[in-house]
């Protein structure tokens, strides 16, 4: 689990190419090629290199194509996680991205703010492994805002891989065919949580700034940091909702003091605009309340987009 703060590298692995196939591992590709794995590893260092007349090199998700995926999170409900989620796909696509949002919480919050909600294909049969095709909300010229919505029965499926929706997505194809995957779990600690956390490629935790939400967070980020999460995974967090006059606690202080350099500098602030825009996602944000929303978009989208 990395800092979003911290400098970032060239570039996360993801594949290996192999004369253009791709393979899921390196193992996978050393027993194609017929090499030792740490062998392999070693010559692979030095970048793009030839074994036995054969072209391999690392391949990162940029290079391959690849949607970034993006789990805004808590494990306490009213935080604010769905309308920053909401904002996000949002900007995404009016900056031209194609975008896909996974709705994991059966109260169905972010479904009911596209309009599509007790729909056949949701996330319920998604992560049951059922062939899903997601419902377009928005579309102009090459940008696309869909959604996979929730389902009021999500909650049964207790007893499910902590994975299944890592691997759907790759299964049904949808990291190629999208920029951008937004998954908004529930604010509880439950088998979608976890799918949505074990997907995403960066995990934006997001707490109000009260005393309540300080220490749900806390705890929140310390079970993160047991779910031995992909060194890969960019991670952060972000003081969500704030206002210096209802803050006598200095609860931003707390935020700053126990999280560091994981947490994004400036809070985002309490916005109107934002509780409105996630009852009528066709409400226009006026230019300068986006720019207060700045680092959070770069955060999430691991400074992708700007």
């Amino acid at each position: 689990m990395s800092n979003n703060n911290k400098k970032k590298g060239t570039g996360k692995a993801l594949k290996v190419q192999v004369d253009g196939k791709y393979y899921p591992s390196l193992f996978a590709a050393a027993i194609e090629i017929g090499c030792n794995y740490s062998w392999l590893w070693c010559k692979l260092q030095c970048g793009e290199t030839k074994i036995y007349g054969k072209t391999i090199k690392l391949v990162t998700k940029e290079e391959k194509n690849m949607a970034t995926t993006i789990t805004i999170t808590n494990g306490k409900g009213g935080t604010g996680k769905t309308s920053l989620c909401v904002f996000l796909a949002e900007y995404l696509y009016s900056k031209g991205f194609k975008t896909l949002v996974i709705d994991l919480d059966p109260n169905c919050s972010i479904s009911e703010v596209y309009g599509f909600v007790l729909k056949e294909h949701n996330s319920k049969a998604f992560m049951q492994g059922i062939p899903t095709t997601p419902y377009t909300a928005k579309t102009h010229e090459n940008a696309t805002l869909d959604i996979i919505p929730s389902d009021l029965n999500l909650g049964m499926l207790a007893n499910i891989s902590d994975t299944k929706i890592k691997i759907q997505l790759k299964k049904q194809n949808l990291l190629q065919k999208y920029d951008f995957v937004l998954i908004d779990p529930p604010g509880t600690w439950n088998s979608q949580t976890r799918n949505a956390i074990y997907a995403a490629d960066s995990i934006v935790v997001c707490g109000k700034c009260s005393p309540l939400d300080f220490e749900a967070t806390k705890n929140y980020v310390v079970l993160l940091s047991e779910c031995g999460l992909d060194d890969n995974t960019e991670f952060c967090v972000v003081c969500n909702a704030y206002n210096a006059q209802k803050d006598p606690d200095k609860i931003l202080e707390k935020y700053r003091d126990t999280f560091k350099n994981y947490l994004l500098d400036n809070p985002i602030p309490e916005l109107t605009s934002l509780k409105r825009l996630a009852y009528d996602p066709a409400y226009k944000i006026r230019a300068d309340i986006i720019e207060k929303l700045t680092q959070f978009v770069q955060a999430a989208t691991k400074g992708q987009v700007q």
